[in-house]
């Protein structure tokens, strides 16, 4: 099991149960704090590519929000290179 805001299962993750309650976070930004943990844990390090089909697969989730999320990643990283 992963930890992804409350510690949702896979299951809760696909049937949309993810921390959908008081603040209304974002598919994507809830795709974007799993990758980001899965980097602090050791499992993407650099120069790791994150493919979004396989992150897709195993959230099973679409690939448009792990597009998303992978984009707005991105944009932190430039944005802190500077």
């Amino acid at each position: 099991m992963y930890s992804l805001h409350h510690e949702k299962t896979r299951s809760e993750f696909a049937k949309g149960g993810l921390a959908m309650g008081v603040n209304h976070v974002s598919l994507s930004e809830q795709i974007r704090e799993w990758i980001l943990q899965r980097i602090g844990g050791g499992d993407f390090g650099p120069g790791d590519r994150i493919v979004e089909t396989s992150v897709a697969r195993e959230l099973q989730v679409s690939p448009i929000p792990v597009r998303e999320a992978i984009r707005e990643l991105a944009a932190i990283v430039m944005a802190n290179h500077d």
